[in-house]
């Protein structure tokens, strides 16, 4: 029973309503085979959908997508030059000596190296143009509806009224007045998944106005009360000497980042003046911000469920459709050949996302599975249950029949638990040598030998680079790629490595190396990581950051417009000003470091503004800048920051990762409870099934190895028990022998015998 276990199906029951429940049975690989398809053919729908027929549509799009790459090199070159462009404000203010470098030592930035002028205008107009014709090329085959026309129409008005304002600036020679705004709604325009992320927080923030009012009136109230209660007083004098600044205290306090200095010269005038601070942190902070993200996260999850339920009666209209069009004689159901016909069909509208070989073994063991006959019901219902199965990353959909013995015993080798011990041992006392270094270092009072340490290094980085060759032998390049994540990352650190020995017999400064190195060492470290697996929890933690990764990159593409927004905005308010003026010098509580936190370039804006969202001291940030421009409207830009990137952003992200992870734990004990209590149905079904394979595979002596496609008839390989040690020995198993009477017969009598059986144990 335990030698094929590794050959046993796994049970996937889905319902498609209340009324009936439909079990599947499917393979480990084939489930990775299948929902690739499934995730390919959501997309391949789409574009379905948007795209129009005939041979010169067709002749237009396969250019189209041959040359596609170049779109999104042009958009992150549009969308990342940014860092490298003089700041506006260096181009018009008086006095500079550099445009180049802005004069870094009176206004202090990030030192990045900026282009030219005229380049960075140049590059810019070389990136509208050219993302300005693919957004008109689709056109010739993709079609026309009202929502794109008018997309391309702003996309067009804004192209144009960039580059008038670049050819504006290039012959006045100054600064751009609108480019940088544009830039902004052009990367939203172009980028369909930020397009529709934004879509939803919008709508989120509208659904959620009446809580967002409710914390506001709040903060108005308690600022009015405290006005109230401290007028006259120090602490009055202090933070809440106008009914503006009573506001901006508690505003500020909300975010805790100024308790408990804003109570204590009324808690240390009396005790209970600290009733007032409890009781607004606990209604404001405790509970309404914890509202806030419980309602954000509905609104979100309620927005992305009507999305995806709209397009799931999108694509079971598609594939009914589709299917109807291959059952020829309207009998109800597919044949083989009908069903694997409809499958290339489909797949022809993406032949990138899955190789035709995965399709054609998807289709041969899917239609084995129903017997030949597929209806709609079963195919809908089988695109369905591959919404829900999981990846499995050391699964491959094409695996190696044939391979020699020596591979074989590598494989053998490199797969043995002993094999993962030896090597988390090596690891460890890798880690271990810079502990020695750094105890040698402590007691002698000298300093290390970067010649010896880095031999040192250079051979166990030989040893991990043998190892390196040793997996890729056993499982093939690609393989092995796919199932040790590790080698990845192993040849960044080989290249690093050999250029520091290379370094070290050209340069004189070699001190440096070491401190590359032990980063290099203990980054390998984490391999170890792995061992944490055998730990439930660290698998559910794992799976979470894993599903969470697709919503992060859309939340950091949202993240990196609202930094793009801001920085704009901060470059024509706060860039070059003379942050170490008497007004900020005289100021004790603004350290003299935070001159650093400005707004002088884009890189420096974006560290100002993550700096911000952290929201620890931001408000000494914002006093610095308000000292510096002598108005309180200067708050407003940060307040403003604050709530988009706080109360929106980030707690839509810490919901989805809340709901991600209790989904995946609820998963896991749904699993946990399926493995522990299965019921008569199944368990008559699973012994029916491997009673029948165990008897077919006993009397051919066979294991299954592979199964694939070979012309019009799928065939299944076999290898003979007898003849393991053999570097080829396969017993070829075709649909017709599948098909032969003994086989069936086999079949029937293993049925009647698990039926049987399965009485005299009731």
């Amino acid at each position: 029973m335990e030698n094929s276990s590794s050959y046993t199906s796994k049970f996937i029951n889905t319902s498609r309503d209340n009324s009936r429940d439909k079990t599947f049975i499917t393979n480990k690989y084939d489930d990775v085979l299948a929902q690739n398809m499934v995730m390919a053919l959501d997309k391949a729908i789409r574009k379905e959908q948007r795209t129009a027929t005939g041979e010169r549509s067709k002749k237009f799009q396969t250019f189209y997508y041959k040359v596609y790459y170049l779109k999104y090199i042009t958009l992150y070159i549009y969308m990342f030059m940014v860092f490298f462009e003089v700041p506006s404000w260096c181009l018009v203010k008086k006095g500079i000596q550099d445009r180049r470098t802005c004069d870094p030592d009176i206004y202090p930035n990030s030192g990045i190296p900026k282009l030219p002028y005229y380049a960075s205008r140049s590059i810019e107009l070389v990136c509208l143009f050219t993302l300005l014709f693919f957004t008109y090329f689709r056109r010739a085959f993709r079609k026309p509806t009202r929502l794109a026309k008018t997309r391309e129409l702003i996309q067009s008005v804004l192209t144009l009224a960039s580059v008038i304002d670049i050819m504006i600036a290039l012959i006045r020679q100054n600064s751009l007045y609108v480019s940088h705004f544009i830039r902004i709604l052009l990367i939203v325009l172009f980028i369909r998944g930020l397009r529709e992320a934004i879509k939803r927080i919008a709508l989120v923030i509208y659904d959620s106005k009446e809580i967002l009012l409710m914390i506001i009136s709040y903060i108005v109230l308690f600022g009015w009360v405290g006005y109230r209660l401290f007028r006259g007083t120090q602490q009055g004098e202090a933070y809440f000497s106008s009914l503006v600044e009573s506001i901006w205290s508690m505003m500020v306090l909300l975010t805790t980042a100024n308790f408990p200095d804003v109570m204590m010269l009324a808690y240390n005038a009396h005790r209970g003046y600290a009733l007032f601070f409890i009781i607004y942190l606990v209604m404001v902070l405790f509970f309404l911000l914890n509202l806030v993200l419980a309602v954000y996260y509905n609104n979100y999850r309620t927005r992305v469920d009507n999305t995806i339920s709209k397009f799931m009666s999108i694509r079971e209209q598609f594939l009914k459709t589709k299917f109807h069009s291959h059952d020829v004689d309207n009998k109800g159901h597919l044949t083989q050949n009908e069903f694997k016909s409809m499958i290339k069909d489909l797949f022809e509208l993406n032949l990138k996302a899955v190789k035709k070989t995965n399709l054609n073994k998807i289709a041969a063991q899917f239609s084995h599975r129903c017997r030949g006959q597929i209806t709609l019901e079963d195919f809908l219902n089988y695109f369905e249950i591959m919404d829900f199965v999981s990846l499995d990353n050391h699964t491959s959909g094409s695996m190696v029949v044939q391979i020699s013995n020596k591979r074989r015993k590598v494989k053998n080798i490199v797969t043995h638990p002993f094999y993962d011990l030896g090597m988390n041992i090596f690891v460890a006392l890798n880690i271990g040598t810079i502990m020695i270094k750094d105890m040698v270092e402590m007691f002698t009072q000298s300093g290390t030998n970067v010649l010896a340490w880095l031999i040192i290094q250079l051979i166990i980085t030989w040893l991990f680079f043998a190892e390196m060759i040793f997996i890729c032998y056993g499982f093939g390049i690609i393989e092995a790629f796919k199932r040790r994540n590790h080698l990845k990352i192993e040849i960044l650190f080989q290249i690093i490595i050999l250029s520091a020995f290379i370094y070290y017999l050209v340069s004189d400064n070699r001190e440096i190396l070491l401190r590359y190195l032990d980063i290099i060492i203990i980054l390998r470290g984490f391999r170890l990581m792995k061992l944490f697996n055998e730990i439930k929890q660290w698998k559910v933690i794992m799976r979470t950051i894993s599903a969470l990764l697709k919503p992060f990159w859309s939340l950091l593409l949202v993240t990196f417009v609202l930094f793009l927004l801001f920085a704009s905005i901060g470059d024509r308010a706060f860039g070059g000003l003379e942050i170490n003026n008497p007004n900020v010098v005289r100021n004790q509580n603004i350290p003299d470091t935070y001159v650093e936190m400005n707004f002088n370039d884009v890189a420096n804006s974006f560290v100002t503004l993550f700096t911000l969202m952290v929201v620890n001291n931001w408000f000494v940030i914002v006093d610095m800048f308000e000292a510096v421009t002598g108005t309180i409207w200067t708050r407003l830009f940060f307040v403003i920051f604050y709530f988009f990137s706080v109360l929106v952003v980030l707690n839509i992200l810490v919901a989805l990762s809340i709901d991600m992870y209790s989904s995946i734990e609820s998963v896991n004990s749904q699993n946990e409870d399926k493995d522990e209590h299965i019921t008569i149905e199944d368990s008559n079904e699973a012994a029916e099934s491997l009673t029948s394979l165990s008897q077919v595979v006993d009397k051919y002596k066979t294991v299954p190895i592979k199964m694939e496609s070979d012309g019009e008839d799928e065939s299944f390989y076999f290898q003979n028990k007898e003849s393991e040690s053999k570097e080829e020995n396969y017993h070829l198993l075709t649909d017709k022998d599948v098909q032969s009477p003994k086989i069936q017969a086999s079949f029937d009598d293993s049925k009647t015998g698990s039926k049987d059986e399965e009485e005299k144990k009731a």
